[in-house]
């Protein structure tokens, strides 16, 4: 089983901001989904993290480059591959969050530019699932899909952001360094469009 103290290396840092910089590095598309093959536990090299993502292992190599000039991962040591030695890396931060309370511009046009990106990729990834299970009906068990608007007091918003983050502790903890599947696993709670507009026109009412 997964816990935090067992598995962080050397440099590692447990939580984050990501800084401006950071987002702006993963406002490419590719570049955010070279990003997320890397884990905080299990190191991986390039030419894995090439086969991952369907790509040439000297275009992986460019964007690790630029991932580890911001500081997202980081070198965890070297290994044999056949007759060569090559670095592998993991996350530099165990856990790397938005800073929700950042309101300069450059910094929300960051961020906004990230989902845009992160959207293709969950569009292509969405349509390759789409692939596999039209070939092998039993890879939906490897899916689950929900989404819906509720109406919550800010209590209920606490109280369910709190309940996501202990998920996401939890499933963590099931994390295996190697076999398996690799599967992404996200959570998200924002105010609707329409929520967000209401807000901005009492605030102008203030």
């Amino acid at each position: 089983m997964y816990t935090l103290e067992s598995y962080m290396f050397e440099g590692q840092v447990r939580s984050a901001f990501y800084t401006l910089e950071q987002i702006e590095c993963l406002t490419s598309a590719i570049r955010g989904d070279i990003y997320s093959q890397f884990s905080d536990r299990t190191p991986m090299s390039v030419a894995e993290a090439a086969k991952a993502v369907g790509k040439s292992a000297q275009t992986v190599h460019y964007h690790v480059n630029e991932l580890l000039d911001v500081n997202l991962i980081m070198p965890a040591g070297t290994r044999k591959s056949w007759a060569r030695t090559e670095t592998v890396y993991v996350r530099s931060a165990i856990n790397s969050v938005i800073d929700e309370s950042r309101r300069d511009e450059a910094y929300v046009d960051a961020v906004i530019r990230r989902f845009k990106a992160l959207a293709r990729s969950l569009a292509r990834e969405r349509e390759a699932f789409h692939k596999a299970w039209l070939k092998n009906s039993s890879a939906r068990e490897l899916s689950l899909v929900r989404w819906e608007v509720l109406r919550l007091s800010d209590t209920g918003i606490t109280e369910a952001k709190k309940l996501i983050t202990e998920l996401r502790d939890t499933v963590r903890e099931h994390q295996l360094s190697e076999g398996g599947h690799r599967v992404r696993f996200m959570t998200y709670l924002s105010p609707t469009v329409s929520e967000s507009k209401e807000i901005v026109k009492r605030a102008s009412k203030k």
